[in-house]
């Protein structure tokens, strides 16, 4: 069973090869946890798609194919 453990100044979770094979997790990757009752529920930090997605790139750094339509 997992426990939480302190490392440096942070807590920290340690997750199962079993979940991170499940959710095809690796090392690096960013995921979203939410409170779920009286647990933790992990999922995969998914980059925002529908109206966000221009919102995605606003801040990105280059410049874009004039063909390409971020809007619709």
């Amino acid at each position: 069973m997992p426990i939480i453990d302190k490392w440096g100044t942070t807590l920290a979770v340690r997750i199962p090869e079993a979940l991170v094979r499940n959710l095809g997790l690796g090392e690096g990757d960013q995921i979203a946890l939410r409170a779920e009752g009286d647990g933790i529920a992990v999922s995969r930090n998914e980059l925002p798609m529908g109206d966000s997605f221009p919102a995605a790139f606003r801040n990105a750094r280059g410049t874009v194919d004039p063909d390409i339509d971020l809007e619709s």
